[in-house]
């Protein structure tokens, strides 16, 4: 029994070790960016009707979301590809040429043929609420957001491991229909600034947060979209709290041998 004790006490270090190398050379090397490839169109994410039971990037957070309210639906892939499989459905202005985007899935149109992959994917028109939790302290640097051209606004939440928050109050009107000349339907929102932002159509993005908010020990990222929308490139780097506490588990073993 102490032999398997050990064993599993060694694989869970080795565990921890991995997931510390795996920090470190995302720190040194450069951002993390979540933008959804490798997976398919309509694929259910974080919620739904089979309780999001996938989870994509399970090694860095877990994601629920609803749509209009429904915890039967929930987030899912969405090929924004022009020429793609989405490219004669109701939804053309998410087409916007990012490969794969998510969205809040429309409560319409819940069938799947496949179990876990929506037949139609396509953004709910009244909104709902993503929610992903960090499984270790991050720093968010941007997100680019889709969508947000007169349908509804959003709120993107960063919130830390002591519950302050920052809040970017993002308006109607912040991008433009892809079918304006020249404007990309989307554009990116800094995560590390207070500044107003401008959009491409003309709204302006404002952020306030807590007088004790630190954005190098963010836990939590909610978006909350009144309306029609989509997200893309989250950007993020391990918080150096984070790389400190892995990196202790990476070296522990070493000064056990010894």
């Amino acid at each position: 029994m102490r032999r398997e004790n050990r064993a599993v006490l060694q694989r869970a270090r080795l565990a921890v070790a991995g997931t510390a190398a795996c920090l470190w050379l995302t720190a040194v090397a450069g951002a993390t960016v979540i933008d959804f490839e490798g997976f398919e169109n309509g694929r259910e994410i974080g919620g739904g009707a089979h309780g999001g039971m996938f989870q994509p990037y399970a090694s860095l957070f877990t994601l629920t979301a609803n749509s209009n309210g429904s915890p039967t639906q929930g987030a899912a892939i969405f090929d924004s590809n022009p020429f793609g499989p989405n490219a004669t459905g109701n939804d053309p202005d998410l087409l916007v040429g990012l490969g794969n985007i998510l969205i809040l899935q429309n409560d319409n149109l819940s069938a799947q043929t496949v179990p876990g992959i929506y037949d139609t994917p396509n953004d709910e028109p009244d909104g709902g609420m993503m929610v992903f939790d960090f499984l270790f302290p991050v720093e968010l640097l941007s997100l680019d957001l889709i969508d947000i051209n007169g349908n509804g606004s959003a709120d993107v939440i960063l919130q830390d491991s002591a519950g302050a928050t920052r809040t970017y109050d993002v308006p109607m009107h912040w991008t433009l229909d892809i079918f304006v000349s020249g404007r990309d339907g989307y554009d990116t929102l800094d995560l590390t600034t207070l500044d107003p932002q401008l959009g491409e159509g003309g709204g302006t993005a404002t952020a306030s947060q807590d007088a004790l908010f630190d954005s190098l020990d963010v836990v939590k990222l909610t978006l909350i979209q009144s309306g029609s929308a989509g997200l893309d490139n989250l950007v993020l780097i391990p918080a150096p709290s984070a790389l400190i506490l892995l990196a202790g588990g990476l070296l522990a073993p070493r000064r056990r041998r010894r």
